[in-house]
């Protein structure tokens, strides 16, 4: 595991000092994040569609070393569906499953972030990066492996393989989630 400079831990001890405890998450005193993201796509096989999807992580920083996340990917805000196997408590760096492939969170400098899925069509890439006091800013990145040209997925609700392209965000945030 990478050890962490002193301007990463003291960012992180500042961030710790702000946040607030959101159920289900690991330590109460951590610093804690959600980001969220509405995004669709073209869809080139079977159908030919445009898809809407979303995605939300709540991760909280743990003691400067990893990252606890938890996942889903439904809108409802009445009836999200957190499961256990969609919560991970990891080390940076250490590579994880996301469904079934490799997943990795690393520091990339003292104010940022980045969760890397590697699927085999492509890599999706969140990046994160925060002041270290009260505010954060998330981007996303879609990133074809060399000599293709679309993107291949699951469909859940069909329960068949889709390949996509056009992958547009339509709208994202990220926040820093405070004591009250």
């Amino acid at each position: 595991m990478p050890r962490l400079s002193r301007s990463v831990a003291a960012l992180l001890a500042a961030i710790w000092m702000l946040c607030a405890p959101v159920p289900d998450m690991a330590l109460a005193s951590e610093p804690r994040f959600r980001v969220t993201l509405h995004w669709s796509g073209k869809e080139v096989s079977p159908l030919q569609r445009t898809f809407r999807t979303y995605f939300e992580v709540n991760f909280a920083l743990i003691g400067g070393r990893g990252v606890e996340e938890r996942v889903t990917n439904d809108a409802s805000p009445l009836n999200k569906r957190w499961s256990p196997n969609r919560t991970k408590t990891l080390a940076f760096g250490d590579e994880y499953a996301v469904a079934r492939f490799p997943a990795v969170w690393r520091v990339i400098d003292d104010r940022t972030l980045i969760r890397i899925v590697a699927y085999p069509t492509h890599s999706w890439i969140v990046r994160v990066s925060t002041d270290g006091r009260s505010t954060c800013s998330v981007s996303f990145e879609w990133r074809l492996k060399e000599g293709l040209s679309e993107f291949r997925g699951w469909s859940n609700q069909r329960k068949a393989e889709t390949r996509w392209v056009d992958p547009v965000i339509r709208s994202s945030q990220c926040e820093v989630l405070r004591q009250t």
